[in-house]
C-alpha cells in the first residue's frame, strides 16, 4: 500500500483507489467491455456535507467519518468492486464483474441504508457510456 500511495494510485487516508488508480481500473473495464466480457456498472457517492462538517467539528472527526465510510463501502461491496476516493467528498465504485440492473439498485440501496437514514430504495439514474 505504501508503494501504491507513493505512486498516487491509492488514497493515503483510506487506502482506497485514488483518482489516478480509479482511471486505470476504468480503462481496464472499458477493455473488458470491448472484448465482450460484459458491461461495467458504476456507483458515485457524494458527501456534500463533509466540508461543512469539517468546519464545524474539526479535521480529526471528519477524517474518522471518511475512514468509516470507506470501510463500510469495502465491507458491503467486497472484492467484486473497485472502490475509489475520487476527491475529498466523492467516492466511486466500479463493478469488476457484470452486474444486473436490479442487483445494482439493491446494492446501492444496501450501501445507502447502512451509511445513512434513507427509508426508500433508490432508482437507477440512467445509462452511461
Amino acid at each position: 500500500l505504501s508503494r501504491a500511495a507513493i505512486s498516487a494510485s491509492r488514497d493515503p487516508l483510506t487506502a482506497l483507489w485514488s483518482y489516478e488508480g480509479f482511471k486505470l481500473r476504468h480503462e481496464e473495464a472499458l477493455l473488458r467491455e470491448a472484448a465482450g466480457q460484459g458491461q461495467a456498472s458504476l456507483m458515485l457517492f457524494l458527501l456534500p456535507g463533509l466540508e461543512r462538517s469539517e468546519a464545524e467539528h474539526g479535521v480529526e472527526l471528519n477524517e474518522r467519518s471518511v475512514v468509516r465510510f470507506a470501510a463500510a463501502l469495502q465491507r458491503l461491496l467486497g472484492p467484486r468492486w473497485a472502490i475509489a476516493r475520487l476527491s475529498k467528498t466523492r467516492f466511486s465504485a466500479l463493478s469488476l464483474q457484470p452486474v444486473g440492473a436490479s442487483e445494482l439498485v439493491h446494492t446501492a440501496t444496501r450501501v445507502l441504508s447502512q451509511c445513512s437514514r434513507i427509508t426508500q430504495p433508490v432508482n437507477l439514474v440512467g445509462e452511461f457510456d
